[in-house]
């Protein structure tokens, strides 16, 4: 893969982390316990920088760039911090299904990219989970490709996997594998 191709697909895959993280926030409550530790750090933050910046004995001329700086500082350092522990939450949740998908396919179909998860979103009864990945690899390799996708990730995939928009894949399953009807087989003796 060119080096235009890989930073083309670096910068999406950071803001789909982004998306996912957010969304992720968004549909899963429990995890805004994260922001506690968050809000703390960037209290002692500020309480730090204004005693640090109340010891400064800075002359007049500069005082003006100090304010600026203190104030572009005090924007900046949060707004980070937001950001990484969002891509980080991004992070963990895609982690183990792209895994997955490695395990998948092969590294023919691979040379194109890696598949980036999306989107991970419960359906309405909870069981049933709606995954959505961007990819450049075909759709028939994916459909070739499902039940290895499935046995490697536990799951069932409900129906076909389809195109939901331009290189973008989904498929419905249900956590664990249902078996196949099976023919019994008697030794005759």
């Amino acid at each position: 893969m060119s080096i235009y191709n890989e930073n083309k697909l670096r910068r999406k895959k950071n803001i789909y982390r982004i998306r996912l993280g957010f969304l992720t926030l968004l549909n899963n409550p429990m995890l805004n316990v994260v922001w506690i530790p968050v809000i703390l750090m960037i209290i002692i933050f500020d309480n730090l920088k204004n005693i640090y910046i109340s010891s400064l004995n800075v002359p007049k001329i500069l005082s003006s760039v100090l304010y600026i700086s203190e104030k572009i500082l005090t924007f900046l350092i949060p707004a980070i911090l937001v950001f990484t522990v969002i891509y980080v939450i991004g992070e963990f949740l895609a982690k183990s299904d792209e895994n997955n998908l490695l395990l998948a396919f092969d590294e023919k179909d691979l040379k194109k990219g890696n598949p980036i998860l999306i989107s991970k979103k419960k359906m309405n009864n909870k069981k049933v989970v709606l995954r959505e990945f961007y990819t450049n690899i075909p759709l028939n390799k994916w459909n070739e490709k499902k039940e290895d996708i499935a046995h490697i990730m536990d799951i069932t995939i409900i129906g076909n996997i389809q195109y939901s928009k331009k290189n973008l894949i989904q498929f419905k399953s249900v956590i664990g594998r249902t078996p196949k009807e099976s023919v019994d087989l008697y030794d005759d003796i």
